[in-house]
């Protein structure tokens, strides 16, 4: 699964995702989560994360994570443990650490930065304890930062444009954008989908859209959410998106939507404000969760653990001489790999990325059922309900 992604963004010192408050100040709601992920681990973020976190990363193992603040800095936990970590941008001169992108193998760190006495953007990739070399782009800020899943290129989130640049040569080419919204801006957050070839983007008001890297066909995929942020898009296409509380009737959402913008799904709710999402890649989604109690605001990180579910529906849909095939369904988005094992001894067994897998060398007319059991790359599996017993 792509790295997870992290969102949001400011403009001067004031950060769009945190600039309304609810109309009145109520107690939200506990969170709700869907079956599929486990209750939602709340931390406080860390009080070395100075001049206040802006950004966030997520490596793919899901054992660190990366701030970016006001300023300026990047600081590194590990959440195991707790300990937190500087990383020092000695060629940055800048007020605010926009947004944060890992490399799908976690290795460099891409950082999006704001000069203070010029106002510059500077781009840099980061490999601590390498010095950081930065790249201005042909913009007067930027918001978010993505990186194509085949680290070719990368995109970035420039208010009225996105920004895409070579990371070979980092030569950049802007792709202008017609406002969608009056006194919005066009794009606020963005990511790539799994093939690279297209851009899904936020405007920070009210709706979702995609574009092609190329800056062909624009199309708006949903309207109507409360101050969304696009945090993250799994390697099915799945996009993860977090919202707004901006009036007392509404509560901040975490949602997935189908990568055409159909299968809206909320994952989660109870906060007044859900921003920065990433995803690793157990699949698990990490994301910075806001509520505000009277004139106070307390902003922790959350983690919203994807279970470890067995695959569903197994089922033997041929049988021959010595081999039976065994179809199922995924049960979660993040699953990249299926076993299927049969219940002979010893046992024989298939591996496969797609829905069914043929197990062979089996002894005629030997009565055998199988089980399957799914791996995201990080965890496998229970074992599936079986399947119905045959005879190859």
């Amino acid at each position: 699964m792509h790295v997870l992604r992290r969102t949001g963004f400011c403009i001067g010192f004031v950060a769009v995702v945190s600039v309304m408050a609810p109309v009145s100040a109520t107690t939200a709601p506990a969170p709700a989560v869907l079956s599929a992920y486990g209750p939602p681990v709340s931390s406080a973020i860390p009080s070395a994360v100075l001049g206040g976190p802006m950004s966030l990363g997520v490596s793919p193992d899901g054992t660190t994570r990366y701030f970016g603040t006001y300023g300026g800095g990047v600081y590194k936990t590990l959440v195991s443990s707790g300990a937190t970590s500087t990383i020092r941008l000695p060629d940055f001169n800048g007020n605010t650490m926009r947004a944060l992108e890992l490399r799908p193998d976690g290795k460099v760190l891409y950082v999006v930065d704001q000069a203070a006495a010029t106002r510059s953007v500077i781009f840099a990739p980061l490999n601590p304890p390498t010095k950081p070399l930065g790249h201005a782009i042909p913009s007067s800020f930027a918001l978010d930062v993505s990186v194509a899943p085949d680290v070719k290129h990368a995109a970035i989130a420039a208010g009225e444009s996105i920004v895409v640049m070579d990371l070979a040569t980092f030569a950049t080419r802007v792709i202008a954008l017609q406002r969608s919204v009056e006194s919005s801006l066009s794009a606020s957050t963005l990511a790539y989908g799994p093939q690279g070839t297209q851009l899904f983007f936020a405007n920070g008001a009210d709706r979702l859209e995609r574009i092609n890297q190329d800056g062909s066909a624009r199309t708006t995929l949903v309207t109507g959410l409360s101050q969304p942020t696009l945090g993250a898009i799994d390697q099915m296409g799945e996009i993860y998106v977090g919202t707004s509380n901006t009036t007392a009737a509404l509560t901040a959402q975490l949602l997935r939507f189908h990568g055409d913008g159909t299968g809206r799904t909320v994952l989660l709710s109870g906060y007044d404000q859900i921003s920065q999402v990433a995803l690793d890649g157990t699949g698990s989604v990490t994301f910075f969760g806001t509520k505000y109690v009277g004139q106070s605001v307390s902003t922790t990180v959350v983690r919203l653990p994807l279970r470890s579910l067995a695959p569903l529906s197994p089922r033997v849909t041929s049988v021959t001489s010595g081999r039976a095939t065994v179809s199922f369904a995924r049960s979660t988005a993040a699953q990249r790999t299926f076993t299927v094992t049969s219940s002979t001894s010893p046992a024989l067994s298939c591996t496969t990325t797609a829905l069914s897998c043929t197990v062979t060398g089996l002894k005629r007319g030997v009565p055998v059922f199988f089980t399957v059991t799914s791996s995201n790359g990080f965890v496998t599996s229970p074992k599936s309900l079986p399947t119905q017993t045959v005879k190859p």
